[in-house]
């Protein structure tokens, strides 16, 4: 096993910091061009791009959520394994909204890369998307149609692995309302 060192990891995060910056510079001035059009009507509805890019460092003291008469993590894990560890990850995402006619569509994508200081086979990218359709067609009919994704490291609470256990989740949804008259409406959803 490979231990990541302090300068090792400070000079992996700033290659990742410039990588992210210049997509975010770019990010940035292509939404800043495409709004500043005189002639988008969808910018004077509302519609944006947001991108973001940051970093977050944590600390767990219970990482694996192992009992406290549990001392010797490593004989139970692995040899290197700590019960502790400092968590960084670098994310960046883009949240957007688009309006055409009676249509709205939410779109909203996030990455990360996990890095853990001292129980590294536990690194990890994840992240999550989702899209949204808000729809309307004529007066009376309208709904919602969309898509949900995620994959994230199983939390240790709820699983009985003390590995990497990276989880993928999709859900998908439908809903849809008719306005019948002043005081009936009918509800539908899968």
């Amino acid at each position: 096993m490979h231990r990541v060192s302090i300068g090792e990891r400070t000079a992996r995060a700033l290659l990742n910091w410039s990588v992210w910056a210049v997509i975010a510079a770019f990010a940035v001035g292509h939404t800043e061009r495409s709004s500043a059009a005189p002639s988008d009507p969808m910018a004077e509805q509302g519609d944006h791009v947001e991108p973001y890019v940051a970093d977050q460092e944590t600390y767990d003291s219970n990482l694996y959520r192992l009992p406290s008469f549990i001392t010797n993590v490593a004989t139970i894990i692995e040899p290197h394994a700590s019960r502790e560890d400092y968590i960084n990850t670098l994310y960046a995402g883009i949240d957007g909204q688009w309006t055409l006619a009676q249509q709205v569509i939410g779109l909203n994508v996030r990455v990360n890369d996990n890095w853990f200081a001292r129980n590294t086979e536990l690194n990890n990218y994840s992240g999550s998307a989702d899209l949204m359709w808000n729809w309307r067609v004529g007066g009376n009919l309208s709904g919602q149609a969309g898509a949900d994704y995620s994959r994230s490291l199983a939390n240790f609470a709820e699983t009985l692995y003390l590995g990497r256990d990276l989880v993928d989740l999709t859900d998908y949804f439908a809903t849809m309302r008719y306005q019948l008259g002043p005081r009936w409406t009918a509800y539908g959803g899968i």
